[in-house]
């Protein structure tokens, strides 16, 4: 699955000390009337990544707060999604699961 991630700037390596889950969405930077959507303000590049979610466990998660916690209450899950309307954000507490494939300038 093709997802985006919004940033300041490009990095090359997750840093999960920085975050309490690595967010993504499915708003593409093509969806111009979406981008007021995405949480992280002052961004100006966007990861596109890829998440396989066909082997993973998913929770259900109605909050983009705490999602360690929340991750932690549910122990068979590998990522969270919450759905909006629209679109839907992903989290995940392990970046492994995770492969940035390229950044794009906005």
């Amino acid at each position: 699955m093709k997802l985006y991630h919004y940033a300041a700037k490009p990095f090359e390596v997750i840093d999960m000390t920085k975050c309490d889950g690595f967010w993504m969405t499915t708003i593409n930077p093509e969806q111009e009337e979406m981008l007021n959507e995405v949480g992280a303000s002052g961004s100006s590049w966007v990861a596109v990544c890829e998440l396989d979610t066909d082997n993973l466990e998913v929770a259900d998660g109605n909050t983009n707060y705490d999602v360690e916690d929340f991750m932690a209450q549910q122990a068979d899950a590998d990522y969270q999604i919450c759905r909006y309307d629209g679109f839907a954000d992903y989290a995940v507490v392990n970046p492994e699961l995770v492969k940035i494939i390229e950044w794009i300038k906005l």
